[in-house]
């Protein structure tokens, strides 16, 4: 971990490497756009059109768009608290859990 100094306060610089975890706080459908899973990635990275996996579930999918504070973004990273829009997933079968990247 690696920090950088600005006057009086130090900054950690954010660790992007690795796989991406993601843990869901709630996960909700939006008619004509897809399901959200809101929540705080805990490591690495991902972007708009990443493959992402439903751990519960098993089930791959790619990732249609992000927002971080109502803002869209192109990718997330470790420390972000993010909405996270994906098809083709029904909201019912995850309230809280995790998505992520790799194994």
């Amino acid at each position: 971990v690696s920090t950088q100094s600005t006057g009086n306060v130090q900054l950690r610089t954010r660790d992007t490497s690795g796989d991406f975890v993601f843990a869901v706080d709630h996960c909700f459908g939006i008619r004509g756009q897809g399901t959200i899973f809101t929540g705080t990635c805990l490591s690495g990275s991902v972007a708009v059109n990443g493959t992402i996996k439903i751990a519960d579930t098993k089930l791959e999918r790619k990732v249609k768009s992000m927002q971080v504070f109502h803002k869209s973004v192109d990718q997330v990273s470790a420390g972000d608290r993010a909405g996270i829009c994906v098809t083709q997933f029904d909201a019912k079968l995850l309230e809280r859990g995790l998505v992520y990247t790799g194994d």
